[in-house]
């Protein structure tokens, strides 16, 4: 924690000082810009976005246990083992996460406060590339006020997402690399080998990124081998650097990776190759939709439908609608929906930084920025599953940079239109403040948990001396979401809860979570039954036909529900309640009108009933 602090404070320090040297006014503006960028990012923290997903929780919940009781969920998870803290997540966030947990706010507040810190620095880093890049101080500027608002920065500063630790990191290393100074490319080591261990979808990047930096330092500096044997210290800070390098790559891939049976299959299941069945289902299936011909084998094969597949995506990754406009659908959870990464206005920034570059014959430059674009496209090309919004995300950055030469480039050659481009960027910002705030916590609700989130908070609000049964299709999600909400991972229950997940039987106090209803199950009116509506029937003969949960043997019984937002459908249905029923104003569906109604530890039982349960 101490590390990351030193890092944060010196590096936002130095840039500052640098921007603003000799010019109040520039200070003044960079400070005004990084506290309206702070209060995009602490406002309604708490409550906005309203839940954890699954990749999110599992990092924090893990974070509660480390702080505890110094090991994972399970109690098997070593902090310093470099392994990762479950299947698919990576080795490294929950412990940067864990010292945060005991600021002296609430849970949710506390964590997201570490991923604040990091999209509020992010965009120093960047302005810092600019200026080693370009030399140019408006250039930094322009990247930093471009980088502070920038709505995926923005976005992930309030998420708790692994992919932010890694690209933080990589641009701290490619940070310390540039620099002129031969020590810094050993910093640079410990950024790079902390960026590899944050986040798996970044991991094979590394090397493309410091072969890329190793050729940009001579063809800028035009280095040549006669000059390095003649500077012996470089010779040897260049030679530690690769070794060291080379040995944290062989220690990954050689010793770790090869004892992870279960990342070895993730890694299998979602590598996109000419052999990987989703190229070769289509390919069959054209082949079955085709006259047979000679021709069919030259140009239906799976090679040629790979490199189809691969240009579809770079489509996608750099395509004007995913960028500018709106987002691919399955990230939709996790951003808001009707926007795209950047403003409508970066495209045209990004076009004119880019061929400033060409036109001023800045090639070097032009083509390490290319490079990196082309390296960080990599993890949405050759994996199953796009997932844009994060495996392509080490883009962001250097689209950033660009965008800023291309502003830097219109206030030099046209002011009035320089003032009308900030005016206009500015009411950008204003429609994605709007859409964030607004709309993004209604409309993503059930994408980012929304039920479950409620329902922890029915479960904790309901007398503790009633017994509760959950049927729930995802048991150990929903005891998670219990534990964290709660605050119930203590020294003093920190053993049962280890327990619980260990041996995968979720029971704690008055509740008991459940995979399966019972066959034969019988409700006793003294217990309160909770059923997920996607919850299936135990199959005690495993020649069974699977069979859908029917609710009809309970039609004569009364019941609350917990609906979706977005179309009040059901998530879980309630029967024998004991908290809710007694007031007569429930709603037959939900209708969150205020902020405060999304705090939901702020609401006593009768507003948190009468606006997130309701009755048919």
């Amino acid at each position: 924690m101490c590390l990351v602090a030193g890092l944060f404070s010196s590096i936002i320090e130095s840039v500052l000082a640098f921007l603003c040297a000799k010019k109040p006014k520039s200070y003044l503006i960079v400070v005004l810009l990084l506290f309206l960028a702070l209060l995009t990012r602490i406002i309604f923290l708490d409550r906005i976005p309203f839940a954890f997903s699954h990749d999110e929780m599992g990092y924090v919940i893990n974070a509660q246990s480390v702080s505890v009781t110094g090991k994972g969920k399970t109690g098997e998870w070593q902090p310093l083992s470099l392994s990762p803290v479950e299947t698919y997540l990576s080795e490294l966030p929950t412990i940067f996460i864990t010292p945060f947990l005991h600021l002296p706010f609430n849970n949710v507040v506390n964590i997201r406060l570490l991923f604040v810190l990091l999209s509020l620095s992010l965009p120093f880093l960047l302005a810092e590339i600019s200026w080693i890049l370009t030399k140019s101080k408006k250039v930094a500027f322009f990247t930093l006020m471009i980088g502070l608002f920038n709505p995926w920065i923005w976005q992930n500063g309030r998420l708790t997402f692994d992919a932010i630790f890694s690209l933080w990191f990589y641009t701290l290393g490619i940070v310390f690399f540039l620099q002129t100074r031969n020590s810094f490319k050993l910093a640079s080591l410990l950024a790079f080998f902390l960026g590899f261990y944050c986040y798996q979808g970044f991991k094979l990047l590394l090397p493309l990124i410091v072969l890329s930096l190793f050729i940009f330092t001579i063809f800028q500096k035009k280095i040549a081998v006669k000059t390095i044997k003649k500077t012996p210290q470089t010779w040897f800070y260049h030679l530690l650097f690769f070794v060291a390098l080379l040995s944290m790559f062989a220690f990954y891939f050689f010793h770790q990776l090869p004892s992870q049976a279960a990342s070895l299959k993730r890694i299998d299941n979602q590598l996109l190759l000419p052999n990987s069945t989703q190229i070769v289902s289509t390919v069959d299936h054209d082949r079955r939709l085709t006259i047979t011909s000679f021709l069919s084998p030259f140009f239906i094969n799976k090679y040629i439908q790979f490199a189809q597949e691969l240009l579809g995506r770079v489509m996608l990754i750099f395509g004007w609608r995913e960028l500018f406009f709106e987002i691919n659908a399955s990230s939709t959870s996790f951003a808001v929906w009707n926007h795209g990464r950047f403003y409508l206005l970066d495209s045209l920034l990004i076009v004119l930084g880019l061929l400033t570059l060409w036109k001023n014959k800045k090639h070097a430059i032009l083509l390490f920025l290319l490079s990196m674009l082309a390296i960080g496209a990599i993890p949405a090309l050759f994996t199953n599953d796009l997932w844009l919004f994060f495996r392509s995300a080490f883009i962001i950055p250097f689209l950033i940079i660009f965008a800023g030469i291309g502003l830097n480039q219109i206030s030099e050659k046209n002011k009035k239109l320089f003032i009308i481009f900030i005016i206009s960027y500015f009411i950008l910002i204003i429609n994605f403040t709007f859409n964030y705030f607004f709309r993004y916590p209604l409309f993503a609700a059930e994408g980012i948990f929304a039920s479950p989130r409620i329902l922890v908070s029915y479960l904790y609000r309901a007398p503790s001396d009633r017994q509760i049964v959950v049927f729930e299709n995802e048991p150990e999600f929903l005891f998670t979401n219990y534990i964290f909400y709660n605050n119930l991972f203590t020294g003093a229950a920190a053993s049962e809860i280890q327990q619980s997940y260990k041996n995968e039987k979720y029971v704690i106090n008055n509740l008991i979570i459940q995979k399966c209803i019972p066959e034969n199950l019988v409700m006793n009116e003294n217990t309160t039954y909770i059923f997920d509506v996607d919850i299936d029937y135990c199959q005690t003969n495993i020649n069974a036909k699977n069979t859908s949960l029917d609710f009809k043997p309970f039609v004569q019984l009364s019941s609350l529900q917990i609906k979706q937002i977005k179309d009040s459908g059901d998530n879980y249905i309630i029967y024998y309640d004991k908290l809710c029923s007694g007031f007569p104003e429930l709603q037959s569906f939900l209708h969150p009108q205020t902020f405060n109604d999304l705090h939901l530890d702020s609401l006593n039982n009768r507003n948190f009933c009468q606006t997130w349960i309701t009755r048919n």
